[in-house]
């Protein structure tokens, strides 16, 4: 464990890469069993869904996930179970929300198959995954005034970002065009989209919005004061950027478990 400031250490060190392969995300397993599967993501919009038991047996090299074509890399991994749905947006700005359970289980030798139908000059730049019990915020048709559900947070890369109830979508087929999340300046793109808490936990548990840019600034903004806006919204100012910046992730955390953070950094701060 290190500072903020720490070089950290080389990936390739504890794992068998070539030095030109990327780390795309880690994720925590204790069990493979089970109906969990993983769904896989490409930049052309492929998706993939495997078995997580698929990779129980992993050697030092590693294992092949899913077969990608040449031009195509993969963007997006994450845990799917069985009832959820998946968000996937585009650097334009489109997104779609489908079933987990529209892309059959297959092997991690597969190309995959169709997710989003993309424009010519489009890529798949985001996903998230909403679990069976938040899902069913999409076919709810409370009123926008009293809706208190779980939303979708949308950012682009100029600082940009707004939330939007999960009932202003409606599900769609796989392969479909999606529709309009955030309407953008020319110049600009989505940079990241994350399902966000009910408003009662949110409250409750003050809840962040941790913004990261491309020249290493960081900022920690309440996600109470980014407010619920329709599709066609352009959105609150989240972060001043310079004319060379761009916001590069984003990442959602409950109040305390920041707060207990910054109270360990600067408990190392002071003893150094």
């Amino acid at each position: 464990e290190g500072s903020r400031a720490a070089a950290g250490m080389r990936v390739t060190s504890l794992l068998s890469m070539p030095t030109d392969v990327r780390v795309l995300k880690m994720l925590p397993v204790a069990d493979f069993g089970g109906e969990r599967t993983l769904l896989m993501v490409t930049h052309n919009g492929q998706v993939l869904r495997t078995a997580l038991e698929q990779f129980q047996k992993v050697s030092r090299a590693g294992l092949n996930c899913m077969k990608i074509k040449e031009g195509d890399r993969l963007n997006f991994v994450s845990e799917a179970t069985p009832g959820s749905r998946v968000a996937i947006s585009t650097r334009h700005g489109q997104v779609i929300i489908m079933s987990a359970d529209d892309t059959r289980v297959s092997s991690r030798t597969c190309l995959g198959v169709r997710a989003i139908t993309l424009c010519d000059d489009d890529q798949v730049v985001a996903c998230t995954v909403i679990d069976e019990e938040k899902a069913r915020a999409v076919d709810c048709d409370s009123e926008a005034s009293e809706y208190r559900g779980p939303c979708l947070l949308a950012v682009s890369t100029d600082g940009l970002a707004k939330r939007v109830a999960l009932n202003d979508f409606r599900e769609q087929a796989r392969g479909g065009r999606g529709v309009r999340l955030l309407s953008l300046k020319k110049g600009n793109e989505l940079a990241a989209i994350e399902l966000t808490p009910d408003a009662d936990t949110m409250e409750r548990e003050g809840w962040c919005i941790i913004v990261s840019t491309h020249e290493g600034i960081v900022n920690r903004i309440p996600l109470t004061s980014i407010r619920c806006s329709s599709r066609s919204a352009q959105g609150c100012r989240l972060i001043k950027l310079s004319d060379t910046d761009h916001v590069c992730s984003v990442t959602l955390a409950p109040g305390d478990e920041v707060a207990s953070d910054s109270e360990d950094a600067s408990s190392q701060a002071a003893a150094k």
